[in-house]
């Protein structure tokens, strides 16, 4: 187990041992180059951030317990997030002027908002479950995003939320 933040600047692949049985834990990540893969850790303190990268992997995480977001895109495209684990944070995954990544089945639970957009644009979400958030899913300024096939249910104020946002696929949401 480590109590460490991991700042990566550079092409990285991290995982734990594919023979460890013991979960590994660690305070955070934030990525600032391209092609990284974040796999298999649980995470709390700081979440995973990825500010200005492309290409990345996030997979089969768990975040948890964040005073802010469990997994957080800041102007980074291209990145595929899937199969993370991200409950009682503010955000569980939130993406600010990131275009193009792909969020799909991950578990996002007892958040404030299990999903949010914020000024981004063609996102694909799908095969995602939301619930028990006060919201499942907030767009906010956000086009051309597709949302479908996602589980959505026992969030307290709204399934799926939209403010300013255009030309947005909602489809076979449940």
């Amino acid at each position: 187990n480590y109590s460490e933040y991991v700042n990566v600047n550079k092409s990285v692949i991290i995982s734990i041992d594919s023979n460890n049985t013991m979960p590994t834990y660690l305070n955070g990540f934030e990525v600032n180059s391209d092609n990284d893969s974040i796999i298999g850790f649980t995470i709390s303190v700081r979440g995973i951030s990825l500010k200005h990268a492309s290409n990345v992997e996030i997979i089969e995480n768990n975040v948890q317990q964040i005073k802010r977001e469990a997994i957080y895109l800041f102007y980074s495209s291209n990145n595929t997030i899937s199969r993370n684990i991200c409950s009682n944070n503010i955000y569980g995954v939130l993406l600010f002027g990131s275009n193009n990544n792909t969020i799909n089945f991950n578990h996002a639970f007892q958040n404030l908002v299990g999903l949010s957009l914020i000024d981004s644009m063609d996102n694909t979400m799908s095969g995602n479950i939301f619930n028990n958030n006060e919201k499942g899913v907030l767009v906010s300024q956000s086009n051309g995003n597709s949302i479908v096939n996602n589980t959505l249910s026992n969030n307290d104020e709204a399934g799926i939320e939209l403010h300013l946002s255009d030309n947005n696929t909602i489809a076979q949401n449940f």
